[in-house]
C-alpha cells in the first residue's frame, strides 16, 4: 500500500535536482515503511538524511484519547493549535524525537480521514555544514500523502475533511 502512496516524484521534489537517493521498502510488524537515503559527500559516517514514511493500522502511531488530552493542554498555553497540531486527516501531530548539536529526528503524524490508518513522515539527520538540508514541506507532504490515500484507499468518508475540521477546530 505504501508505495502507491509516496510516489517517486514527491520524494525527488524535496531533494536537489539529480541527487541520488536510495530508497527501501520495509515491513515489520504490521508497519509498512519507505526509508528515502539522500546521498551526499561524507566526511563522517555519523552523517545522514534519512525521510521515511510509515503506514500502520490508525492508533498504532497516534492513539486517539492520549492525542485528545494532549491536544486539549495544548489549547491551554493560547498558542496556534495548527503549529503543533495541523489540519490533516482526522488528526494529526507534530512531533521531535530529538535534537542536538548539528542534527536531529523531527516528524508529523495523522490519522487518515477515513480513521483506518496512521501515517508517520519522519526526518532524521546529520549534515555538515557545506550541505543543504533538503526544503522539505512537512506538512504539504503530508497533505500529498493524505490526498493519494483518499483518492486511492479512502474507505467511506462522510462529509469533506473541510466540514470535520471546521467541527473539530471549533471544540
Amino acid at each position: 500500500m505504501i508505495e502507491r502512496l509516496v510516489d517517486q516524484h514527491a520524494v525527488a521534489s524535496v531533494f536537489p535536482p539529480r541527487a541520488h537517493l536510495d530508497s527501501q521498502f520495509k515491513w515489520v510488524d504490521g508497519v509498512q515503511s519507505l526509508i528515502v537515503d539522500y546521498s551526499f559527500d561524507r566526511h563522517d559516517p555519523a552523517e545522514h538524511y534519512l525521510l521515511l514514511v510509515s503506514l500502520a493500522p490508525a492508533g498504532h502511531f497516534l492513539n486517539p484519547i492520549q492525542y485528545e488530552a494532549r491536544r486539549a493542554a495544548f489549547q491551554q498555553t493560547g498558542r496556534s493549535l495548527e503549529a503543533e497540531f495541523p489540519s490533516i486527516g482526522l488528526r494529526a501531530q507534530r512531533e521531535f524525537f530529538g535534537f542536538g548539536p548539528g542534527g536531529a529526528s523531527y516528524g508529523l503524524t495523522f490519522t487518515t480521514q477515513d480513521g483506518q490508518q496512521d501515517v508517520r513522515v519522519a526526518v532524521s539527520l546529520l549534515l555538515p555544514n557545506t550541505v543543504n538540508e533538503p526544503n522539505l514541506d512537512l506538512d504539504a507532504f503530508a497533505r500529498h500523502i493524505e490526498a493519494r490515500y483518499d483518492a486511492h484507499f479512502a474507505k467511506s468518508t462522510s462529509g469533506n475533511s473541510q466540514a470535520r475540521r471546521g467541527l473539530r477546530d471549533s471544540n
